[in-house]
């Protein structure tokens, strides 16, 4: 993350907070602007960093949830353990990619905007639109989605409130597609390092 994308991420945050959501955690709504940013290609922040300037306002967050009603047992925790780690994932993965030579950093660009943005916006233009529509339901094939996208999934765990063995879950299946991503850009990089490297 650069500096620019750092604190649209903390401004984000802290309007977050400012909201009254209706049945929603805030926490999830701190959570959304820092894993849409994650990510973004050319990031110069190192994961965790960007996840110990989130820590602060995760923080207050969490308080101001539990002083709302919300009660947090294990299984709320480890869908913010699992969100920081996709954080500090996506952030890790884009330095690595700035890093390494242009197949990496387009692979890494390629792999954020389907994973992150892309899927996201496929699942809000499904869910609206069915929501829309007299005696509509999601399609089955569409549920899928928060299980692969960070910001589908924590923006359906923020909505869902109180069911967080169901985002666990569903974190666990982000987890797997983040270290993937992450996995496959930091072997590009290394695999162009040494193309790259003197014989």
């Amino acid at each position: 993350m650069s500096l620019a994308t750092l604190l649209l991420a903390w401004g984000a945050s802290l309007l977050a907070l400012g909201l009254e959501p209706s049945g929603a955690l805030r926490t999830g709504l701190v959570l959304l602007p820092w894993l849409a940013l994650a990510g973004l290609p050319g990031g110069r922040t190192r994961g965790l960093l960007s996840l110990a300037l989130a820590l602060p306002l995760l923080g207050v967050a969490l308080g101001l949830d539990h002083a709302g009603g919300a009660r947090f047992g294990s299984s709320d925790l480890l869908w913010i353990g699992i969100a920081a780690a996709v954080l500090v994932l996506w952030t890790s993965a884009a330095v690595e990619a700035r890093e390494a030579g242009s197949g990496t950093r387009r692979l890494q660009a390629a792999l954020w905007f389907l994973c992150v943005p892309g899927l996201a916006a496929l699942w809000l233009a499904v869910v609206w639109s069915t929501r829309t529509g007299p005696g509509a339901e999601t399609p089955a094939w569409a549920r899928w989605i928060p299980r692969t996208s960070p910001v589908a999934w924590v923006l359906d765990a923020a909505a869902a409130g109180r069911d967080a063995g169901r985002a666990g879950r569903d974190g666990l299946f982000v987890l797997a597609i983040t270290f993937l991503a992450w996995g496959t850009v930091r072997w590009r990089a290394r695999r162009d390092a040494r193309a790259e490297a003197p014989r």
